[in-house]
Protein backbone atom coordinates (compact mmCIF):
# COMPACT_ATOMS: atom_id res chain seq x y z
CA UNK A 1 0.00 0.00 0.00
CA UNK A 2 2.45 2.41 0.81
CA UNK A 3 4.57 1.25 -2.72
CA UNK A 4 0.91 2.18 -4.56
CA UNK A 5 0.55 5.66 -2.37
CA UNK A 6 4.55 6.95 -2.65
CA UNK A 7 5.36 5.61 -6.62
CA UNK A 8 2.05 7.17 -8.32
CA UNK A 9 3.09 10.76 -6.03
CA UNK A 10 6.76 10.79 -7.38
CA UNK A 11 5.46 9.25 -11.06
CA UNK A 12 3.35 12.65 -11.16
CA UNK A 13 5.59 15.03 -10.10
CA UNK A 14 8.15 14.24 -12.28
CA UNK A 15 5.92 13.97 -15.67
CA UNK A 16 4.32 17.11 -14.30
CA UNK A 17 8.21 18.52 -14.23
CA UNK A 18 9.39 16.75 -17.26
CA UNK A 19 6.33 17.63 -19.36
CA UNK A 20 6.37 21.15 -18.29
CA UNK A 21 10.44 21.57 -19.16
CA UNK A 22 8.93 21.26 -22.99
CA UNK A 23 5.67 24.04 -22.73
CA UNK A 24 8.09 26.46 -20.74
CA UNK A 25 11.05 26.01 -22.93
CA UNK A 26 13.32 24.36 -20.24
CA UNK A 27 12.67 26.96 -17.88
CA UNK A 28 13.41 24.37 -14.39
CA UNK A 29 11.43 26.88 -11.91
CA UNK A 30 8.28 27.34 -13.81
CA UNK A 31 8.38 23.85 -14.45
CA UNK A 32 9.03 22.92 -10.69
CA UNK A 33 6.17 25.30 -9.96
CA UNK A 34 3.81 23.25 -12.54
CA UNK A 35 4.76 19.96 -10.74
CA UNK A 36 3.67 21.29 -7.66
CA UNK A 37 0.75 23.04 -8.44
CA UNK A 38 -0.34 19.97 -9.82
CA UNK A 39 1.22 16.95 -7.90
CA UNK A 40 -0.07 18.47 -4.62
CA UNK A 41 -3.51 20.50 -5.64
CA UNK A 42 -6.63 19.59 -3.52
CA UNK A 43 -8.19 17.81 -6.56
CA UNK A 44 -4.66 15.59 -6.52
CA UNK A 45 -5.38 14.62 -2.77
CA UNK A 46 -8.76 14.28 -2.78
CA UNK A 47 -9.33 12.04 -5.47
CA UNK A 48 -5.89 10.05 -5.05
CA UNK A 49 -6.93 7.26 -5.03
CA UNK A 50 -10.21 7.07 -7.37
CA UNK A 51 -11.40 7.98 -10.33
CA UNK A 52 -8.18 7.34 -12.36
CA UNK A 53 -7.20 11.04 -11.92
CA UNK A 54 -3.37 10.60 -11.37
CA UNK A 55 -3.06 7.69 -13.65
CA UNK A 56 -4.56 10.43 -16.86
CA UNK A 57 -2.25 12.63 -15.86
CA UNK A 58 0.76 10.21 -15.44
CA UNK A 59 0.40 8.66 -18.79
CA UNK A 60 -0.89 11.56 -20.74
CA UNK A 61 2.19 13.66 -19.66
CA UNK A 62 4.54 10.93 -20.13
CA UNK A 63 3.42 10.34 -23.46
CA UNK A 64 3.80 14.49 -24.50
CA UNK A 65 7.61 13.74 -23.30
CA UNK A 66 8.00 10.33 -25.16
CA UNK A 67 6.77 11.52 -28.51
CA UNK A 68 8.99 15.15 -27.57
CA UNK A 69 11.48 12.41 -27.68
CA UNK A 70 10.63 10.25 -30.88
CA UNK A 71 10.79 13.49 -32.40
CA UNK A 72 14.08 15.08 -31.82
CA UNK A 73 16.20 11.83 -32.00
CA UNK A 74 17.93 10.71 -34.74
CA UNK A 75 18.80 7.41 -32.82
CA UNK A 76 16.34 4.39 -34.45
CA UNK A 77 16.69 2.58 -31.06
CA UNK A 78 15.32 5.40 -28.88
CA UNK A 79 12.51 5.97 -31.23
CA UNK A 80 11.44 2.29 -30.46
CA UNK A 81 11.91 2.37 -27.33
CA UNK A 82 9.77 5.89 -26.95
CA UNK A 83 6.88 4.04 -29.04
CA UNK A 84 7.36 0.81 -26.52
CA UNK A 85 6.23 3.60 -23.78
CA UNK A 86 4.28 5.24 -26.33
CA UNK A 87 2.26 1.84 -26.27
CA UNK A 88 2.06 1.34 -22.31
CA UNK A 89 1.14 5.39 -21.71
CA UNK A 90 -2.25 4.96 -24.42
CA UNK A 91 -2.79 1.70 -23.25
CA UNK A 92 -3.28 2.55 -19.32
CA UNK A 93 -4.70 5.95 -20.16
CA UNK A 94 -7.68 4.45 -22.08
CA UNK A 95 -7.81 1.71 -19.23
CA UNK A 96 -8.65 4.18 -16.19
CA UNK A 97 -11.99 3.87 -17.84
CA UNK A 98 -13.89 7.14 -16.93
CA UNK A 99 -14.69 9.36 -19.58
CA UNK A 100 -16.30 12.44 -18.17
CA UNK A 101 -12.24 13.26 -17.53
CA UNK A 102 -10.60 11.07 -20.21
CA UNK A 103 -11.92 12.75 -23.07
CA UNK A 104 -11.42 16.64 -22.02
CA UNK A 105 -7.45 15.36 -21.15
CA UNK A 106 -7.30 13.85 -24.86
CA UNK A 107 -8.16 16.87 -26.54
CA UNK A 108 -5.59 18.46 -23.74
CA UNK A 109 -2.63 16.17 -24.88
CA UNK A 110 -3.75 16.22 -28.39
CA UNK A 111 -3.04 20.09 -28.70
CA UNK A 112 0.23 19.63 -26.74
CA UNK A 113 1.17 16.67 -29.03
CA UNK A 114 0.50 18.39 -32.53
CA UNK A 115 2.10 21.34 -31.19
CA UNK A 116 5.25 19.45 -29.94
CA UNK A 117 5.24 17.65 -34.08
CA UNK A 118 4.89 21.22 -35.71
CA UNK A 119 7.71 22.98 -33.41
CA UNK A 120 10.41 19.65 -34.27
CA UNK A 121 9.61 19.18 -37.89
CA UNK A 122 12.61 19.71 -38.98
CA UNK A 123 14.21 17.34 -36.86
CA UNK A 124 11.78 14.53 -37.91
CA UNK A 125 10.89 14.90 -41.78
CA UNK A 126 13.63 14.01 -43.06
CA UNK A 127 13.42 10.59 -41.02
CA UNK A 128 9.68 10.50 -41.65
CA UNK A 129 9.51 6.77 -43.46
CA UNK A 130 11.14 5.33 -40.69
CA UNK A 131 8.81 7.13 -37.71
CA UNK A 132 6.22 6.34 -39.72
CA UNK A 133 6.84 2.35 -39.49
CA UNK A 134 7.82 2.54 -36.11
CA UNK A 135 4.47 4.06 -34.80
CA UNK A 136 2.49 2.12 -37.23
CA UNK A 137 4.52 -1.19 -35.58
CA UNK A 138 3.39 0.29 -31.85
CA UNK A 139 -0.16 1.31 -33.33
CA UNK A 140 -0.80 -2.30 -34.76
CA UNK A 141 0.96 -3.94 -31.35
CA UNK A 142 -1.45 -1.44 -29.37
CA UNK A 143 -4.77 -2.53 -31.30
CA UNK A 144 -3.60 -6.16 -30.66
CA UNK A 145 -3.30 -5.76 -26.90
CA UNK A 146 -6.80 -3.55 -26.58
CA UNK A 147 -8.58 -6.55 -28.74
CA UNK A 148 -7.17 -8.55 -26.21
CA UNK A 149 -8.70 -7.11 -23.56
CA UNK A 150 -11.57 -6.75 -24.68
CA UNK A 151 -12.79 -9.62 -25.76
CA UNK A 152 -11.37 -11.04 -22.53
CA UNK A 153 -13.37 -8.07 -20.28
CA UNK A 154 -16.44 -8.28 -22.76
CA UNK A 155 -19.03 -8.92 -20.50
CA UNK A 156 -17.86 -6.68 -18.10
CA UNK A 157 -17.82 -3.92 -20.50
CA UNK A 158 -21.38 -4.92 -22.07
CA UNK A 159 -22.44 -4.31 -18.51
CA UNK A 160 -21.51 -1.47 -17.83
CA UNK A 161 -21.98 0.54 -21.49
CA UNK A 162 -25.76 -0.84 -20.96
CA UNK A 163 -26.64 0.90 -17.34
CA UNK A 164 -28.39 4.09 -17.55
CA UNK A 165 -25.02 5.77 -15.60
CA UNK A 166 -22.64 6.20 -17.41
CA UNK A 167 -23.50 3.87 -20.58
CA UNK A 168 -26.72 5.77 -21.81
CA UNK A 169 -25.94 9.28 -20.15
CA UNK A 170 -25.94 11.95 -22.75
CA UNK A 171 -25.41 15.83 -21.96
CA UNK A 172 -24.95 18.57 -23.98
CA UNK A 173 -23.55 21.05 -21.10
CA UNK A 174 -24.64 23.48 -19.38
CA UNK A 175 -25.38 23.81 -15.79
CA UNK A 176 -21.75 25.35 -14.25
CA UNK A 177 -21.38 28.70 -12.39
CA UNK A 178 -19.00 31.55 -13.12
CA UNK A 179 -18.08 31.38 -9.25
CA UNK A 180 -17.23 27.77 -9.72
CA UNK A 181 -14.28 29.16 -11.83
CA UNK A 182 -13.30 30.83 -8.80
CA UNK A 183 -13.46 27.83 -6.30
CA UNK A 184 -9.60 27.48 -6.25
CA UNK A 185 -9.59 30.80 -4.03
CA UNK A 186 -11.30 28.98 -1.02
CA UNK A 187 -9.36 25.97 -1.54
CA UNK A 188 -6.99 27.09 0.66
CA UNK A 189 -8.89 27.07 3.63
CA UNK A 190 -11.16 23.54 3.04
CA UNK A 191 -8.60 22.03 6.21
CA UNK A 192 -9.73 24.79 8.19
CA UNK A 193 -13.28 24.25 7.86
CA UNK A 194 -14.39 22.51 5.03
CA UNK A 195 -18.28 21.36 6.00
CA UNK A 196 -19.18 25.51 6.21
CA UNK A 197 -17.37 26.40 2.78
CA UNK A 198 -18.75 23.46 1.18
CA UNK A 199 -21.69 22.40 2.46
CA UNK A 200 -20.24 18.80 3.92
CA UNK A 201 -18.73 17.59 0.55
CA UNK A 202 -15.00 19.66 0.26
CA UNK A 203 -13.62 16.77 -2.43
CA UNK A 204 -16.61 18.30 -5.02
CA UNK A 205 -14.98 21.47 -4.19
CA UNK A 206 -11.50 20.33 -4.39
CA UNK A 207 -9.64 21.92 -8.03
CA UNK A 208 -6.15 22.94 -9.25
CA UNK A 209 -4.78 26.42 -7.67
CA UNK A 210 -5.36 27.56 -11.15
CA UNK A 211 -5.22 31.46 -10.66
CA UNK A 212 -8.16 32.12 -12.81
CA UNK A 213 -8.66 33.93 -14.86
CA UNK A 214 -4.74 35.19 -14.78
CA UNK A 215 -3.59 32.05 -17.19
CA UNK A 216 -6.34 33.34 -19.83
CA UNK A 217 -5.73 36.99 -19.60
CA UNK A 218 -1.63 36.39 -19.75
CA UNK A 219 -2.35 33.92 -23.01
CA UNK A 220 -4.37 36.22 -24.74
CA UNK A 221 -1.78 38.97 -24.64
CA UNK A 222 1.25 36.79 -25.31
CA UNK A 223 -0.41 34.83 -27.97
CA UNK A 224 -0.92 37.86 -29.36
CA UNK A 225 2.49 39.78 -28.82
CA UNK A 226 4.36 36.57 -29.38
CA UNK A 227 2.37 35.01 -31.85
CA UNK A 228 2.55 31.41 -29.76
CA UNK A 229 1.09 28.83 -31.52
CA UNK A 230 0.48 26.62 -28.61
CA UNK A 231 -1.25 29.58 -26.45
CA UNK A 232 -3.87 30.18 -29.24
CA UNK A 233 -4.55 26.63 -30.32
CA UNK A 234 -5.14 26.40 -25.82
CA UNK A 235 -6.89 29.34 -25.91
CA UNK A 236 -8.98 27.90 -28.48
CA UNK A 237 -9.44 24.56 -26.80
CA UNK A 238 -10.40 26.79 -23.44
CA UNK A 239 -12.80 28.69 -24.96
CA UNK A 240 -14.61 25.70 -26.12
CA UNK A 241 -14.32 24.10 -22.44
CA UNK A 242 -16.13 27.23 -21.30
CA UNK A 243 -18.92 27.57 -23.29
CA UNK A 244 -19.92 23.55 -23.00
CA UNK A 245 -19.31 24.23 -18.95
CA UNK A 246 -21.53 27.30 -18.87
CA UNK A 247 -24.05 26.80 -21.48
CA UNK A 248 -25.80 24.19 -23.50
CA UNK A 249 -24.42 23.49 -26.75
CA UNK A 250 -26.22 21.33 -29.92
CA UNK A 251 -26.34 17.45 -28.88
CA UNK A 252 -25.35 16.71 -32.23
CA UNK A 253 -21.91 18.77 -31.32
CA UNK A 254 -21.83 17.00 -27.96
CA UNK A 255 -22.38 13.65 -30.02
CA UNK A 256 -19.43 14.32 -32.18
CA UNK A 257 -17.09 15.82 -30.03
CA UNK A 258 -17.98 12.76 -27.71
CA UNK A 259 -18.35 15.65 -24.75
CA UNK A 260 -21.97 14.13 -24.15
CA UNK A 261 -20.01 11.81 -21.85
CA UNK A 262 -18.76 15.11 -19.82
CA UNK A 263 -20.11 15.85 -16.76
CA UNK A 264 -19.49 19.90 -15.32
CA UNK A 265 -17.73 19.00 -12.36
CA UNK A 266 -15.58 16.21 -13.55
CA UNK A 267 -14.63 19.21 -16.75
CA UNK A 268 -14.30 21.74 -14.23
CA UNK A 269 -11.12 19.75 -13.07
CA UNK A 270 -9.71 19.95 -16.87
CA UNK A 271 -10.03 23.93 -16.79
CA UNK A 272 -7.98 24.03 -14.07
CA UNK A 273 -5.28 22.28 -15.19
CA UNK A 274 -5.59 24.10 -18.96
CA UNK A 275 -5.37 27.36 -16.51
CA UNK A 276 -2.11 26.07 -15.03
CA UNK A 277 -0.41 25.23 -18.32
CA UNK A 278 -1.22 28.82 -19.70
CA UNK A 279 -0.06 30.47 -16.95
CA UNK A 280 3.49 28.95 -17.47
CA UNK A 281 3.56 28.78 -21.19
CA UNK A 282 2.78 32.38 -20.65
CA UNK A 283 5.33 33.38 -18.27
CA UNK A 284 7.92 31.57 -20.17
CA UNK A 285 7.77 33.75 -22.76
CA UNK A 286 8.07 36.70 -21.14
CA UNK A 287 11.84 38.29 -21.43
CA UNK A 288 13.20 39.53 -18.67
CA UNK A 289 14.67 39.70 -15.48
CA UNK A 290 11.71 40.06 -12.82
CA UNK A 291 9.79 37.16 -14.41
CA UNK A 292 8.81 34.90 -11.51
CA UNK A 293 8.48 38.15 -9.43
CA UNK A 294 6.90 40.47 -11.41
CA UNK A 295 3.78 37.98 -12.31
CA UNK A 296 3.90 36.47 -9.28
CA UNK A 297 2.91 40.02 -7.52
CA UNK A 298 0.22 40.49 -10.57
CA UNK A 299 -0.76 37.26 -10.18
CA UNK A 300 -1.88 38.14 -6.35
CA UNK A 301 -2.93 41.58 -7.15
CA UNK A 302 -5.60 39.78 -9.51
CA UNK A 303 -6.29 37.31 -7.48
CA UNK A 304 -6.77 39.30 -4.22
CA UNK A 305 -9.35 41.54 -6.31
CA UNK A 306 -11.41 38.68 -7.91
CA UNK A 307 -11.99 37.52 -3.89
CA UNK A 308 -13.45 40.48 -3.02
CA UNK A 309 -15.63 40.43 -5.63
CA UNK A 310 -16.45 37.29 -4.69
CA UNK A 311 -17.38 38.49 -1.40
CA UNK A 312 -19.12 41.53 -2.31
CA UNK A 313 -21.53 39.65 -4.28
CA UNK A 314 -22.43 37.29 -1.53
CA UNK A 315 -22.65 40.08 0.94
CA UNK A 316 -25.32 41.70 -1.53
CA UNK A 317 -27.29 38.48 -1.48
CA UNK A 318 -27.69 37.98 2.16
CA UNK A 319 -28.59 41.94 2.70
CA UNK A 320 -30.83 41.18 -0.04
CA UNK A 321 -32.34 38.34 1.71
CA UNK A 322 -32.69 39.77 4.87
CA UNK A 323 -34.47 43.09 3.18
CA UNK A 324 -37.28 40.30 1.68
CA UNK A 325 -37.41 38.75 4.92
CA UNK A 326 -37.91 42.10 6.84
CA UNK A 327 -40.29 43.21 4.16
CA UNK A 328 -42.24 39.84 3.18
CA UNK A 329 -42.35 36.95 5.69
CA UNK A 330 -43.58 34.67 2.93
CA UNK A 331 -39.88 34.83 1.55
CA UNK A 332 -38.36 33.35 4.53
CA UNK A 333 -36.77 30.60 2.35
CA UNK A 334 -35.58 32.66 -0.04
CA UNK A 335 -32.10 31.82 -0.18
CA UNK A 336 -28.40 33.55 -1.75
CA UNK A 337 -26.68 31.86 -4.10
CA UNK A 338 -23.48 30.01 -3.14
Amino acid sequence: LSFFWCARFFALFLASYECAKIYTNRNLWLSFAAAILISLSPVILWWYNTNGLVEMLVFGQYAIVLINRFLVTQKRWTRIFCALGLIQCAGGFAFTYYPAQEIPFVYVFLVLAIWVAVQTRQLWKPHIIECAIILGAALFVLLCLVLGIFSFSYETIHAITSTVYPGDRILSGGGGNISNLLTWLKNVLLPIDPDRLTGGNPCESATFFSLFPCGILLALYYGHKKKDLLLRLLLVLQAFFLVFYLTDIPQWLARITLMSNVTGNRLLVIIGYLDIVLLLRSLSLHEGKETIRGYRSKCLIYSHRLQRIYRCRRKFFRCANLSLVALHPSHSNFRSPS
